[in-house]
């Protein structure tokens, strides 16, 4: 998936293509988007070390891009000396948000890679690492999206066949902080989708204005009928 949050969105937290990558610096949001450049894995450590990006999920991605980004422009023939620098590279990302379980579950999976292909070149170990750093992106919007529509069922079932659902979401849990679809406002999204939706209050302030990233999402990407509630 190159370029996009996922099909249909017109929203993205990142822009990626083999070799580049970009994150929204959600700091400025709601008062301008700006995108960063991550070149690799110490730009990768600073955005996630400075709350630039947020959100479990998008953490564990842009760590595990951000690797793929400077392997892809290392371009080493020493297999040995490749798998050092990811061994290093990983523990040094595990430093940059020490509490984000999903950081560490995607560090600990491409360490598990490196292992997998001691005797490989550097050509088949980079290849892997860069395929799983894609493939985790991939993987995590068909998640969100696959909970969105179970959630949505679950939210409308105990409601009459055309009775509107009013939904409370606490954080930033749309697409600004995963692979694309968004887990909370994800739900959101597919019981707009169905056209059932009355209104979604987004809540929480800290440690940076946090409601307003999900707001901004909710008026930018699919003009949902919101109220922000400040504490």
């Amino acid at each position: 998936m190159a370029d996009g949050a996922g099909p249909g969105d017109s929203l993205r937290a990142l822009r990626y293509e083999r070799g580049s990558l970009q994150v929204v610096e959600q700091r400025a949001l709601p008062h301008e988007k700006t995108m960063v450049e991550v070149a690799g894995v110490q730009d990768a450590w600073k955005v996630i070390r400075d709350m630039s990006v947020r959100g479990a999920p998008l953490i564990a991605i842009v760590a595990s891009l951000g690797l793929a980004v400077e392997i892809t422009k290392r371009r080493s023939s020493d297999g040995a000396e490749l798998a050092e620098f990811i061994l290093k590279s990983t523990a040094h990302l595990r430093t940059s948000r020490p509490t984000a379980v999903n950081l560490f579950n995607a560090m600990d999976e491409i360490d598990a890679l490196v292992d997998c292909h001691r005797s490989a070149s550097a050509a088949d170990l980079g290849g892997a690492i860069v395929q799983y750093a894609e493939k985790l992106r991939e993987d995590d919007y068909a998640k969100c999206k696959a909970m969105g529509k179970v959630g949505a069922e679950a939210v409308l079932r105990p409601l009459g066949d055309e009775q509107k659902a009013s939904i409370l979401t606490i954080c930033n849990t749309g697409s600004l902080a995963t692979g694309g679809y968004g887990t909370a406002l994800g739900v959101v999204r597919a019981v707009f989708g169905r056209e059932r939706l009355e209104q979604v209050y987004v809540m929480e302030t800290r440690p940076y204005n946090q409601v307003l990233a999900p707001a901004w999402k909710a008026s930018y990407s699919s003009c949902l009928s919101h109220t922000a509630l400040l504490r």
